[in-house]
């Protein structure tokens, strides 16, 4: 989004177009010690819209990874100029809680209207991550993938349907389809199916939440399958998925790719109540709608 906006904040006078600045996104503060451009930005473009006593909201957020205490000075110093900061899960938002403009509010996918969709009998889904240049984490590729390859195994052989899902290309997923499906002997393979997701967002949603049992190694696949009651199994890639799952209780049991230890089969446990979590005004988009009410009349 910043490479898209970078001009906005060169051109200041452009800046002058706007009444308020309304930024989504999720983990969207990872310290980069070696690339500090998109704090750079995100500083210079919350100075102005404050300086010129203009909204600056910051939704559905998660903050870190981090190693220092500096960085994390340093975005306080930005969030105070902030009209409203909403974090998705209570640990980022316990690192800010002293800062009036910021609060908690769970995912902002949970206010997404999940398209009614039946489950197909005997469906098995995974989304799968490419753990390949993820830092330490690309050391459990190789025990990642046999585990996804034996989940599939194990699924296929009990007579499910088994789909594959790569939620994100940019990030590898498509990649990691396509190398499990090498992987897999060509009689199982052959009855493995891919989907991925090329821009139509309903379409690619409604397959998922068509499936009965979900593994989740996507952070919003774990909240999908939740939302729509799936028995699911989250493999953990970050701490942000570690955090939705302890502040929401989703799930009891998961594998966690930064344990010493990953298990050798994947297999969902039926799913937990959602508590009609995706069906409650969550609060998330309050002072934005407040604020177009105000730009409106």
């Amino acid at each position: 989004a910043f490479d898209k906006l970078g001009k906005v904040y060169i051109e200041k006078k452009q800046l002058k177009n706007f009444d308020a600045c309304v930024y989504i996104g999720g983990s969207l503060f990872m310290e980069n010690p070696s690339d500090s451009r998109d704090e750079i930005k995100l500083r210079l473009e919350t100075d102005y819209f404050y300086s010129h006593n203009k909204p600056y909201l910051i939704l559905s957020s998660n903050f870190g990874p981090f190693k220092s205490g500096d960085y994390v000075k340093r975005y306080g110093e930005i969030f105070k100029k902030c009209t409203d900061v909403s974090f998705r899960d209570k640990y980022s938002y316990e690192l800010f809680s002293n800062i009036s403009s910021v609060r908690y509010a769970p995912d902002a996918v949970f206010s997404y209207p999940l398209p009614s969709v039946s489950k197909k009998s005997g469906t098995f889904g995974i989304s799968v991550i490419d753990l390949r240049g993820r830092g330490e984490l690309s050391a459990k590729w190789n025990d990642y993938l046999k585990a996804v390859c034996a989940s599939i195994v194990l699924e296929a052989n009990a007579g499910r349907a088994v789909t594959l899902f790569g939620f994100c290309e940019r990030e590898g997923d498509f990649d990691t389809v396509n190398e499990v499906i090498l992987t897999l002997d060509r009689n199982i393979a052959e009855k493995v199916k891919a989907v991925y997701y090329t821009g139509d967002m309903n379409e690619f949603i409604s397959e998922y939440l068509s499936m009965e049992r979900t593994v989740c190694s996507r952070f919003h696949a774990m909240l999908l399958s939740y939302m729509a009651d799936q028995p699911f199994f989250p493999v953990v890639y970050s701490k942000k998925m570690l955090n939705i799952i302890n502040d929401l209780n989703l799930c009891q049991n998961y594998a966690d790719l930064n344990s010493d230890t990953l298990p050798s089969i994947f297999i969902p446990e039926k799913s937990q109540s959602n508590n009609g979590i995706s069906k409650q005004p969550l609060g998330i988009f309050h002072e934005m709608d407040k604020l177009v009410n105000t730009l409106l009349t």
